[in-house]
């Protein structure tokens, strides 16, 4: 297809202000063609599929994410005329269309093997040895495809993904289709994406539908007829086909985002849980503290059975000959603070000596 440089086309133009319009309008419309390109390229994908499988053919209609199976054919059982009446049945229509073809996994390979850097220059001539190396195939026995996956700079070598098909079962599903009135867009394992069969199709080269050409270019031309129609018509359709794209972008990593805002979210309110109980271990003394004060306060002729520490709050239960003399001396005591009675003091009828339990509330240590 003839291409013409648009600098040139731009430089043709001029210094008029019709030039320079025209010019504004040759830049809009470069953008808006690879754009559309993009998009183009993105949603012409075959909505027919053919599954190979044990019991013969599955025809499964897509539509965006939505997956409709129309029916199985048992074409081992089927001549070609009964698969082609088949397949207008369930089709619905007589007009042939492009389907992609997809092979068990079961019955694809791929391996990734490495090779002199050196090997990229020649790496289609190479590959012909390395297959029948790499998998149970020989090259005359196979589809296959390849692509570079890395490249290690230091040790001068490539990573080469190798994926290979048997030819036999390739050629006998393309022939029936063939046939059947169908002719196969691609070729690719079970279960690859409907965006990605073309781009890791094994079709063998040369059999690519020639109607699904002459329909392509149909469309490229329709679209590159639309780009200049709006590039003339519409100065805003290239900014609102960027904003659509940018939402789109946006739409994919906001989950994301949303993700990301969640965690830190919740690793504030962590950070802050810590800071409230570091900040209420701060205000009051280190326990070492507190038992040395209750030894100071406490007399020689006084000891505890019990003691209970949560947070500024501590219970203490014991013996003394004068319980009720005792919450001065505790009050006063360096990292001690508010006494208060827990239980009424009694007496112990052996010992004589009284028992007191005190809750005392510690006192707040200054920041």
């Amino acid at each position: 297809m003839p291409s013409v440089d648009p600098g040139v086309a731009r430089d043709a133009l001029g210094t008029t202000v019709i030039a320079n319009a025209l010019r504004w309008w040759l830049d809009t419309l470069g953008e808006l063609g690879g754009e559309l390109l993009a998009a183009l390229r993105f949603a012409a994908v075959p909505s027919l599929a053919i599954e190979l499988g044990e019991r013969g053919w599955t025809v499964v209609r897509e539509t965006g994410a939505e997956r409709t199976v129309l029916g199985t054919i048992d074409v081992d059982r089927l001549d070609d005329d009964a698969v082609r009446r088949t397949l207008r049945r369930l089709l619905k229509r007589d007009r042939p269309e492009p389907a992609a073809l997809l092979v068990p996994a079961s019955a694809v390979l791929t391996r990734v093997i490495r090779l002199p850097a050196a090997a990229a220059a020649d790496l289609a001539s190479i590959l012909d040895f390395e297959v029948a190396r790499h998998t149970p195939f020989t090259a005359e026995r196979a589809y296959y495809r390849h692509r570079i996956i890395g490249r290690g700079a230091p040790a001068g070598t490539i990573d080469v993904e190798l994926t290979a098909v048997p030819r036999d079962l390739v050629d006998g599903a393309l022939r029936r289709l063939a046939a059947a009135g169908l002719t196969a867009d691609s070729v690719s394992a079970l279960g690859t994406p409907p965006r990605e069969r073309r781009q890791r199709s094994l079709m063998p080269a040369g059999l690519g539908p020639a109607f699904g050409r002459a329909r392509t270019a149909r469309i490229l031309a329709a679209a590159a007829g639309a780009a200049l129609a709006a590039a003339v018509l519409s100065p805003i359709a290239a900014a609102q086909l960027r904003l659509a794209m940018i939402e789109s972008e946006i739409a994919a990593v906001q989950p994301a985002a949303d993700r990301a805002l969640d965690a830190r979210e919740r690793g504030l309110k962590a950070s802050a849980a810590l800071d409230a109980v570091l900040a209420a271990k701060r205000a009051r003394a280190p326990v070492v503290e507190i038992l040395l004060a209750l030894t100071r306060a406490l007399p020689d002729n006084s000891f505890l059975t019990s003691l209970q520490l949560s947070g500024r709050e501590l219970d203490i239960e014991g013996y003394s000959p004068g319980a009720a003399a005792l919450a001065k001396p505790l009050e006063t005591g360096a990292a001690l603070g508010r006494v208060g009675y827990r239980a009424p003091i009694t007496r112990d009828p052996q010992s004589g000596l009284e028992q007191f339990r005190f809750g005392i509330t510690l006192s707040e240590r200054a920041p």
